[in-house]
């Protein structure tokens, strides 16, 4: 873990965290995000075209919260 702040960590997207879990198509212009998330964001990072930052809760971190 790269970033710790009350309790949050910054931690690379893995195959261990549940990204069907997270939510985020009640904001507006959110839904290609989260397409991108649950399709494509880990296997680009498998082939280092990106790496994706997920934010987790130390308390549970499996679960996204951004």
């Amino acid at each position: 873990m790269d970033f710790d702040s009350a309790g949050i960590a910054l931690v690379h997207l893995s195959h261990s965290i549940l990204i069907n879990e997270f939510c985020c198509a009640n904001k507006e212009g959110s839904l290609p995000l989260q397409n991108f998330l649950k399709r494509h964001a880990y296997d680009n990072q498998k082939r280092k075209l990106s790496i994706t930052w997920i934010l987790v809760q130390k308390s549970d971190p499996l679960i996204p919260l951004g």
